[in-house]
This record gives C-alpha cells, sequence and structure tokens, in this order.
C-alpha cells in the first residue's frame, strides 16, 4: 500500500464499529505531519503598491512588509483534471447539493425521497460519463500502443 520509507510516520489500529458493514474498517493515522505539497507564491498584480512603498521607508523587514502588502496563493494543490466531468455531472451535483440542503431544512419523507432520487441520478450520469470517457480514450489507442502492454 505505501513505501517503507514512511512506515515510521504511519499508525494504523481497526476500528470498532462496522460503519454498516460485515468489515471492520482499518484506521491509518499520521503520526508525523507530511509537509505541504506546494509552496505559496506572491501575487504581485494584487499588491497595494503605495502602502508598500510607504511601509519601505519607515523600515527595514521587507520581507514582513511584503507580507503585510502582497496577498499569497494558497499552499493547497490544486485538484487534478477530470476528463469524465462534463456539464451533466455539474448539473447532477448542483441539483443534489439543492435537494440536500432542502432535506437538513425540512426534513420530511418527500424531501428525503427527493434527495435519493437526485443522489441515485447523480451516481448513474457520474458512471455513464466515467464509462463513456474510458470508451473515448480506449478508442484513440492505436495497434502500435499496445505493443508495450503485451497486446501485439
Amino acid at each position: 500500500m505505501c513505501s517503507p520509507a514512511i512506515l515510521m510516520d504511519l499508525q494504523w489500529r481497526v476500528n470498532n464499529g462496522q460503519c454498516g458493514s460485515d468489515h471492520y474498517p482499518m484506521l491509518i493515522d499520521i503520526v508525523h505531519p507530511m509537509p505541504e505539497g506546494r509552496v505559496p507564491r506572491w501575487q504581485l498584480q494584487k499588491a497595494d503598491s503605495s502602502e508598500f512603498g510607504n511601509l519601505c521607508q519607515n523600515t527595514q523587514l521587507l520581507v514582513d512588509i511584503a507580507a503585510k502588502t502582497i496577498p499569497k496563493s494558497s499552499a493547497n494543490p490544486r485538484s487534478k483534471h477530470k476528463p469524465w466531468f462534463n456539464t451533466d455531472c455539474e448539473e447532477e451535483i448542483k441539483d443534489r447539493k439543492k435537494a440536500l440542503s432542502i432535506f437538513k431544512k425540512y426534513p420530511n419523507i418527500v424531501n428525503l425521497s427527493y434527495y435519493l432520487k437526485a443522489r441515485a441520478k447523480a451516481r448513474r450520469i457520474i458512471k455513464s460519463s466515467k464509462r463513456e470517457s474510458w470508451k473515448q480514450y480506449i478508442s484513440k489507442l492505436q495497434h502500435s500502443s499496445q505493443k508495450g502492454m503485451g497486446y501485439g
């Protein structure tokens, strides 16, 4: 499941609750926090240059000044592109979220039924979209690209 190099950074245990399954889930905890994947960068186009100039005259700590006047981008890595995600998926997810919101505000059997139907439809559309995306990808493969995979 993982590299032996990080073995000492992880700790595992079996969860007592089965969470509705006939298996006991295994929980893996990170003992030592992992470093962030992306370093924040200065967003110079959004800098307050007049305030920056005023602060530069009053102090020598330019990094502190920059930290006060120039916003940084997020340290979180961007989400990866999903080739199967399209407008149909987006609409169904929006509908599902709306149905869940309505059910949370007004919990009754009608709203629960509406939410369950929206969730099922979203799952069906996403699964179908993934299948179609995979079919399109496979159809683009050439015979020459299959030789290295033991097919030719």
